[in-house]
């Protein structure tokens, strides 16, 4: 099915995941917001709602950002974990959960995009940190290290409030970090 992001053609509670893989980087805050609410508009209650993003705070995907002449995109941007986990639970998912993917360095990045693809040293650094990637926990610090992260939460039972990301500064309708209804 080819079809928009913010207006998904399923019914209300389709699907058990609704998964979201490098795109959501390509979307303003206003409309990131309508991708979050269609994601989870067709998600069952008690569903999971997932999504990798690219993480701000790795120097790689920074370089990689500052050569976005280079690409067909638009608009791209990264996120930290932390922003995502606040951006969920705005969307009032709650068990939210923060890993990160690809914790070894990509130096690709950083090589001149002249070169063809079989200089590319990735694989190597690859090999030296998959380890790390492999080892059970860590999480959070998998997730300020990676180049992307996983952020994953589950879809209430009860019905959800929606509050602007910029809504979270600790007014009336957030507690804790949970939008409910009253």
């Amino acid at each position: 099915v080819q079809c928009s992001a913010t207006e998904l053609p399923f019914a209300d509670g389709s699907f058990d995941l609704a998964f979201n893989g490098g795109v959501l980087e390509h979307f303003t805050d206003a409309q990131l917001e309508d991708v979050l609410d269609e994601m989870i508009r067709v998600v069952k209650p008690g569903g999971k709602v997932l999504a990798f993003c690219p993480n701000r705070y790795n120097v790689f995907y920074q370089t990689h950002l500052r050569r976005i002449d280079q690409h067909s995109y638009d608009f791209e941007r990264a996120f930290t974990a932390g922003e995502m986990r606040d951006r969920f639970r705005a969307r009032g998912l709650t068990q939210v959960q923060l890993s990160g993917v690809h914790v070894h360095p990509a130096p690709n990045y950083l090589l001149p995009t002249w070169l063809p693809k079989y200089h590319r040293i990735e694989p190597v650094s690859r090999k030296c940190f998959g380890w790390l990637e492999r080892m059970d926990g860590m999480h959070r610090i998998k997730s300020l290290i990676g180049q992307d992260f996983v952020v994953w939460a589950t879809v209430p039972a009860e019905p959800l409030v929606k509050v602007h990301i910029a809504d979270l500064s600790g007014g009336p309708n957030v507690r804790a970090g949970k939008a409910r209804a009253a």
